[in-house]
């Protein structure tokens, strides 16, 4: 590379600043580069000021002179320099092919996931242990998922959870059992206890084992459900059932009963009456 030797320069003894008339030193010189001086001296640019101002690491030696010729030439410092930051850039980086890279990502933690945006780095994915996926948002956890099973702070904490509007529902139990509680499935054999309904229960009630009612056997089978209404103060259960003979349909047959949305006791159930089944 060409020396720069465009425009004149102006020193002071003792001085580390010069400058310059006519230069073009902005972009055309860079630190560590030489600087010959009207006293034929040699000296390290530390700082390339303006297009016309350069500093020199050490003070200039020579006597006080304006309008003098100069030259500024490159030396090894620009390939070293570069060499310094490429390596820092490779080291930096080496974490980032090693993991993400790689497609692997860190668990982080619920004020900071593993995988998080940028503007909202308390939301994301986060692996809270071994085979665990967690969902966070606003370092709390959501949703959970593990062995097939879901949990966090979009899933009810019950089946019955009366605060869970907007939630995952719950299934409790296992198998039929637990499909029963969302009208799914219930097995002829298993039976069915009314006092044991809960909302959105429905079972098949077999001769065999009809289970409990507050009045008489159901028949061959019954297709059973139950609802429950809440208020502030109480809370209503209501059971609906519909059995036949063979061939024979019979009426459908509507109880309820009720109790203080405390927990307290339920009152005993009570059939509705209506022209229908009178």
């Amino acid at each position: 590379m060409a020396w720069v030797k465009t425009g004149t320069v102006a020193v002071t003894n003792g001085s580390t600043t010069v400058t310059g008339t006519g230069t073009s030193w902005f972009g055309a010189l860079q630190t560590g580069w030489g600087f010959v001086g009207p006293d034929q001296g040699i000296y390290e640019i530390l700082t390339v000021d303006s297009a016309t101002e350069i500093t020199l690491a050490t003070p200039y030696l020579g006597a006080n002179a304006s309008a003098q010729s100069y030259a500024a030439f490159p030396t090894n410092s620009l390939s070293a320099d570069l060499t310094a930051t490429l390596q820092a850039l490779i080291a930096n980086y080496q974490g980032v092919y090693d993991t993400v890279g790689q497609g692997r990502f860190l668990d982080g933690v619920l004020a900071a996931p593993g995988m998080a945006f940028d503007a909202d780095r308390d939301t994301g994915i986060l692996r809270p242990g071994a085979n665990i996926l967690a969902l966070v948002a606003g370092a709390v956890e959501q949703l959970r998922l593990t062995d097939g099973v879901a949990s966090g702070a979009a899933v009810q904490s019950t089946a019955s959870d009366t605060d869970g509007d907007g939630k995952l529902v719950r299934m409790e139990g296992a198998g039929a059992a637990a499909l029963s509680r969302f009208g799914i499935y219930k097995s002829s054999g298993d039976g069915y206890n009314i006092d044991q309904a809960v909302a959105g229960d429905l079972g098949l009630v077999s001769t065999s084992n009809p289970g409990t009612w507050p009045s008489e056997n159901p028949g061959p089978f019954a297709w059973v459900t139950s609802q429950s209404i809440y208020s502030d103060a109480a809370v209503l259960q209501r059971a609906i059932y519909g059995y036949a003979s063979t061939g024979t349909p019979g009426n459908v047959r509507t109880f309820e009963r009720i109790r203080a949305n405390d927990g307290s006791a339920w009152s005993e159930w009570t059939e509705v009456v209506t022209s229908a089944n009178v």
